[in-house]
């Protein structure tokens, strides 16, 4: 899947990471997303690992595995994968979220092994992150939102 700066994916991807963060109760943008040469992102957790608590985790995404699990590496390494969510590549940011709490929190959920079938074609992830541009998008609650007029908008 290719994103263009500024498009409808990449705002929506960027929307996304933001309800996830949100859904984890993370300030501020802790997350960050490359494009080039595939899409990923990064979403810097507060918590640490029960078996790692020396070192910084994490929530990774990319679009063949979706959410992993992964703790920084010494030394400038990559990122150590410590479990991926599997399912949908695009799960709702409270199902992220959930991950991320009961791993930290010392649960052994997800698999070891990245995923090894994405239903999902590119076009349909496309189309799902964009579906997180919508103004009435809610991550399973009513926070930060109320009706008027008859519209959903969210209120920050």
């Amino acid at each position: 899947m290719e994103l263009q700066y500024e498009n409808a994916s990449e705002r929506g991807l960027r929307n996304y990471l933001r309800l996830v963060a949100e859904a984890l109760h993370l300030p501020g943008e802790a997350y960050c997303v490359q494009l080039d040469p595939s899409v990923d992102a990064y979403l810097a957790l507060e918590q640490r690992l029960p078996a790692f608590p020396d070192r910084d985790a994490a929530l990774v995404w990319n679009q063949t595995h979706g959410w992993a699990l992964a703790v920084e590496a010494q030394c400038g390494e990559d990122l150590i994968v410590c479990s991926y969510l599997g399912g949908e590549v695009v799960p709702e940011p409270r199902v992220v979220a959930r991950f991320a709490r009961l791993s930290c929190d010392g649960a052994a959920l997800g698999d070891l092994e990245p995923p090894t079938e994405n239903s999902a074609t590119p076009g349909e992830i496309t189309q799902r992150l964009s579906a997180y541009l919508t103004p009435a998008y809610s991550t399973g609650s009513d926070h930060g939102r109320r009706e008027e007029s008859g519209g959903v908008f969210e209120v920050s």
